[in-house]
């Protein structure tokens, strides 16, 4: 999103006027689905008995699978928190996680092959 406001002859309101909805929504939604993630990934571990034992607090009484993990939550502000304090700039925390999306499709593009024409001479 912060390209397409800052590439040349595209206005500010871009991506608002292309999908109707505002840039800073999209950044709470990104950030609620880190924390529901995480609180996920979290509480099916404990289920499988691969995480160490800690508070689970069930927000709905109605719906199931809402639920509050302390420990979770103040972990995700603290390391966010260190991201802030170490990057200090939004741009340099974007090029770093364009960096790190980047890097799974850089690996099977390149070793993927190399891999398979190694091991698999008499595949093909």
């Amino acid at each position: 999103m912060f390209c397409l406001s800052r590439t040349p002859g595209m206005s500010s309101g871009y991506f608002n006027r292309q999908t109707g909805v505002d840039e800073y929504h999209c950044h709470f939604v990104l950030l609620q689905a880190i924390i529901s993630g995480t609180f996920s990934i979290i509480r099916q571990s404990l289920m499988l008995g691969c995480f160490p034992r800690v508070k689970i607090v069930h927000t709905s009484g109605i719906v199931e699978g809402q639920i509050y993990i302390p420990e979770a939550n103040w972990t995700l502000m603290v390391l966010t928190i260190i991201v802030v304090a170490g990057f200090r700039d939004s741009l340099a925390i974007s090029n770093a996680y364009g960096a790190l999306t980047a890097l799974p499709n850089v690996r099977l593009h390149t070793l993927r092959p190399a891999f398979l024409q190694v091991h698999c001479k008499d595949c093909c």
